[in-house]
């Protein structure tokens, strides 16, 4: 099995990338995805987390998607526990989160037995 492309529909809702100037549009039906999108992306993905909680609609999103949460050319270095810590720090300002899908890697991205999770 190939990681070939990210989800589109993740907890019967669309998945879309987040884009701050955007912003949230549809926080009840839409899944938004934030990741670390490319080699040469140097914010961390805790600071998208933050731009994204500063959107007004946030507290209404009812499902999220994280991508890549390390450089990509040393994701296989990097555990997804210090994004978790700051997404569980996170959790009141969320309060109508329901749906959580942590790991949407393609295999372009890291190899999938080079993720690093932590515990969940």
């Amino acid at each position: 099995m190939t990681f070939n492309d990210h989800i589109d529909v993740f907890a019967g809702k669309s998945v879309f990338n987040f884009d701050e100037n955007s912003g949230i549009k549809d926080p009840e039906n839409t899944a938004y995805r934030i990741s670390i999108d490319d080699y040469d992306d140097q914010d961390p993905l805790e600071e998208r987390l933050v731009r994204l909680l500063a959107d007004p609609a946030s507290d209404q999103l009812t499902a999220l998607v994280i991508g890549v949460w390390g450089p990509w050319e040393e994701l296989y270095e990097y555990s997804s526990g210090p994004f978790l810590e700051a997404l569980v720090t996170a959790a009141p300002q969320l309060p109508h989160l329901t749906a959580l899908f942590l790991g949407d890697i393609i295999y372009e991205e890291n190899e999938v037995s080079w993720i690093i999770q932590t515990d969940v």
